[in-house]
């Protein structure tokens, strides 16, 4: 697989350039793509030394790297986009805002536009603990309602997987507020039997297809009226140290960032969060 790491200059893209360093160090080739796209935010001394730390860290962790600096032309993202190779095999690796003021953590940004794009596998990283150096070892990975086919975050957690000592699946049964409220016992028992067998049939996969043992998979199933609410709870409570999800389509209501479950997600949760679009 090839892993790319859009690189913006700051002190997040430092954070989030540990995860790239970390994916690349499993891959086979052990080779990282940086590109930066050159805004004229920051000088070509600091831009150097910055990218000077990130090769020492490379080399630290025997992985190659190959750096692009290209002018800005069009867009950011289609300038990224230009330059990462289209297939089901490379993945593009980038990060949230840092800090949201009035905005969002996502909505309105590069990353957000570079997860619509379908031509690689895109995974957005809100750092959170820049002490874990891009390998958490105990991660969370919730499912929302019954999926018809196996969420692309199974390919994100199998790429991750050499760090994990510990996966929590959570599957997030999402009922509205008023149908929650009149939920008699027979549904709620239907509704977590069901849950139950989504995410036994998520654990199988992972364990047939990755390192992972049964003993270090916990299945876990919640019916909720606010998904986004009980993950921050079931992370927090679970010392999670990793949120990896699916990353939403871009709708009108990530413009309403402060009712969106996403961003109240990324604003809250007590650890890191990938949001991963497969190609």
């Amino acid at each position: 697989m090839s892993i790319y790491l859009a690189y913006d200059g700051s002190i997040n893209g430092d954070w989030v350039a540990r995860y790239a360093i970390c994916l690349a160090a499993h891959q086979p080739f052990r080779h990282l793509h940086a590109i930066h796209v050159d805004t004229g935010e920051f000088t070509n001394d600091w831009l150097r030394a910055k990218l000077n730390l990130i090769e020492e860290e490379c080399r630290a962790s025997e992985v190659t790297i190959d750096v692009d600096t290209l002018p800005l032309q069009r867009s950011v993202e289609a300038s990224l986009a230009d330059t990462v190779a289209p297939s089901p095999d490379s993945l593009l690796i980038c990060g949230t805002r840092l800090r949201t003021g009035r905005r969002g953590y996502l909505s309105g940004t590069i990353s957000e536009k570079l997860l619509a794009w379908h031509g690689s596998n895109v995974v957005a990283i809100r750092v959170v603990q820049p002490g874990l150096l891009g390998a958490p070892h105990d991660v969370l990975l919730p499912l929302l309602g019954r999926p018809k086919e196996s969420p692309t975050t199974l390919t994100f957690v199998q790429w991750i997987a050499p760090e994990i000592r510990r996966l929590r699946i959570l599957q997030a049964i999402q009922v509205g507020h008023g149908a929650f409220r009149r939920l008699t016992p027979q549904q709620l028992s239907k509704f977590r039997r069901d849950g139950f067998l989504v995410a036994q049939e998520i654990e199988n996969r992972l364990i047939a297809e990755t390192a992972l043992e049964d003993r270090m998979i916990d299945a876990g199933v919640r019916v909720t009226d606010d998904w986004a609410k009980d993950t921050i709870i079931y992370a927090s409570r679970h010392k999670s140290q990793l949120i990896c999800l699916e990353a939403p389509f871009p709708t009108t209501t990530t413009r309403l960032f402060r009712a969106d479950p996403i961003e109240r997600l990324l604003a809250d949760a007590p650890c890191d969060v990938a949001l991963f679009r497969g190609a």
